[in-house]
């Protein structure tokens, strides 16, 4: 359904009307343009990924807002996207090529985030362990962004970050080694183990922390038979 809103008067655009004016240019011009993208604030990409009319044009609107951002904010619609883009694949409304080029997207500009936005898209991930783990069935999934936020944040050498536990980090050690515990304290279905197993392997952290993951890893492929295993 087109939206009514008109893309000429939207100052500090609301995200309801950021989002029907999205679906009205792509019912009326099949397109987003520019300068419509340019208005967007985290709340309103936010909304339109809540928005299942619009997915298919994520491809083009998530990069086109991250250029667009103003620079003093651009961190904050980053991590708005990143949390909205968890919570839409933890609960599958999200289709297969979107939410791979929405990861892509994503995964470009991590690199830019502070250690706060880069631990709060780890919570996100974290919360979700169980549900995405059950889920991890070979297509896109949240644990592709876990591996680049440890990787970023393992090299934070002093931060004070509260974490999901009620306790604080002063340093991205402290945070991997949380993240890591959580992991390792999950319940890992079988149909998980190659997701995770992808997951695991980019890790770029000292091989002591790995030890206990990968030491459940091996205990739990001897008692997986191969019909338990996603197919290739």
């Amino acid at each position: 359904r087109c939206g009514t809103a008109r893309p000429g008067a939207m100052e500090n655009v609301e995200p309801n009307a950021f989002v029907a004016a999205i679906q009205e240019a792509l019912c009326e011009r099949g397109r987003v343009e520019d300068d419509l993208v340019k208005q967007a604030d985290a709340t309103s990409i936010a909304a339109v990924m809540e928005c299942e009319e619009v997915h298919d044009h994520l491809v083009t609107v998530l990069p086109a807002a991250f250029e667009a951002a103003d620079p003093a904010h651009k961190a904050s619609l980053v991590e708005a996207v990143a949390l909205a883009l968890v919570r839409k694949l933890d609960d599958g409304t999200l289709a297969e090529a979107p939410a791979k080029k929405c990861l892509e997207t994503i995964g470009l500009e991590l690199g830019a985030l502070s250690t706060s936005h880069l631990a709060a898209i780890l919570e996100a991930v974290l919360e979700r362990l169980q549900s995405t783990l059950r889920a991890a069935n070979g297509g896109p999934h949240a644990l592709e962004l876990l591996p680049k936020c440890l990787n970023l944040l393992a090299t934070v050498e002093r931060c004070d970050v509260a974490l999901g536990d009620g306790s604080s980090a002063a340093d991205g050690a402290a945070i991997v080694a949380y993240a890591l515990k959580a992991i390792l304290a999950t319940a890992w279905p079988a149909g998980c183990m190659l997701g995770l197993a992808m997951s695991l392997r980019e890790l770029e952290v000292p091989k002591g922390q790995l030890q206990p993951l990968v030491g459940k890893m091996l205990r739990r492929l001897a008692g997986v038979e191969n019909s338990q295993l996603p197919a290739p």
